[in-house]
């Protein structure tokens, strides 16, 4: 990199992107995981600006959180460090980002150049949230965070002078650090609730999603879908008559529902394909995956099979051993 480092052996020098970067406690040094992790995370740059060449090394990288300043090109641009890909005009964000080094991968993002992330995040025009943004993301979970309306992480002035840097960086830390403890509410995406259909099938949106499947005097089944997925075009008059079927079956106490993913967020689950079909029942809130055919029959009987108690294969990977065993089921 070019730039020299006075160190005392043994020591551990990572030239990062955006600098040097020094391990010099013997202990610490000791600690292979730990070094592993320094190195992981040195080589990376105090903040990124995202691109789609960099998205996948950006998302994969392990961090308890992913930080992104959605903004405008220049903003994005001056927002992120010099080994990001940026110009570093603006302090604020890479001042904070040097104090969550361990917390949070941090990037930029142009928003007008990247509608994928705009509409992901909910950004507008199409979506609620204004520019630019702070949003924090639990890639693990798929939960994001935004900083409430009023508090001081939501008011930055990001283009303000270096004088201004440190109040604002100190901003950012507060609200990574209380995403951490669990002082700021998720960020749902959602779409307007829709007008009554007058048919079986109940149309969820991410406002709506979690009182519906935790209502714990309704067994509740829902289809996540995208109206881009050709799987899901085809199942929508099989889901039409599965409803009708379980509505006159079960006597009215199984809902059946369906939700548009790209529109809305499920708090805490992103399906890995589409369309994805999973049962809550009243005994196993946390929800049975059904992984069999598209037929109707099967989804039906499938659902009366749990609701009766008997056992499957499979299942969601956080069921707990109590609740109803091998959720999955293979047919």
């Amino acid at each position: 990199s070019g730039e020299a480092v006075a160190v005392v052996a043994p020591a551990l020098v990572v030239f990062g992107p955006d600098g040097p970067a020094l391990l010099a406690d013997r202990e610490l040094l000791a600690d292979r995981p730990l070094v592993e992790s320094f190195i992981r995370r040195e080589a990376q740059p105090l903040v990124t600006l995202y691109s789609a060449a960099n998205e996948d090394t950006l998302f994969a990288a392990a961090a308890p959180l992913h930080l992104l300043l959605l903004a405008s090109p220049s903003l994005a641009k001056g927002a992120a460090s010099k080994g990001g890909g940026g110009t570093a005009d603006s302090a604020t964000l890479l001042r904070a980002a040097r104090a969550l080094r361990k917390e949070a991968v941090v990037a930029a993002v142009d928003i007008a150049r990247h509608d994928e992330l705009a509409t992901f995040f909910d950004i507008a025009p199409r979506g609620r949230l204004s520019t630019p943004r702070l949003v924090a993301l639990s890639v693990g979970n798929n939960t994001k965070f935004t900083p409430p309306d009023g508090s001081a992480a939501a008011a930055l002035a990001w283009d303000a002078g270096a004088a201004d840097a440190d109040a604002g960086a100190g901003a950012v830390v507060a609200f990574v650090r209380a995403v951490g403890s669990g002082e700021v509410a998720p960020y749902v995406r959602s779409a307007a609730a829709p007008e009554p259909q007058g048919g079986a099938v109940v149309e969820l949106v991410g406002d709506s999603h979690a009182a519906a499947v935790g209502d714990a005097e309704r067994d509740v089944l829902v289809q996540y879908y995208s109206p881009d997925c050709g799987h899901c075009r085809k199942l929508a008059p099989v889901w039409s008559r599965v409803a009708e079927k379980l509505s006159e079956s079960e006597g009215g106490e199984v809902v059946v529902a369906q939700m548009d993913m790209s529109a809305n967020d499920a708090l805490g689950f992103e399906p890995e394909g589409f369309p994805t079909l999973i049962f809550y029942p009243r005994t196993a809130k946390q929800g049975i995956e059904y992984d069999g055919s598209r037929d109707e029959h099967d989804i039906v009987q499938f659902v009366k099979d749990v609701r009766a108690g008997k056992p499957h294969i499979g299942g969601l990977p956080d069921l707990a051993e109590s609740e109803v065993e091998g959720a999955k089921v293979e047919l």
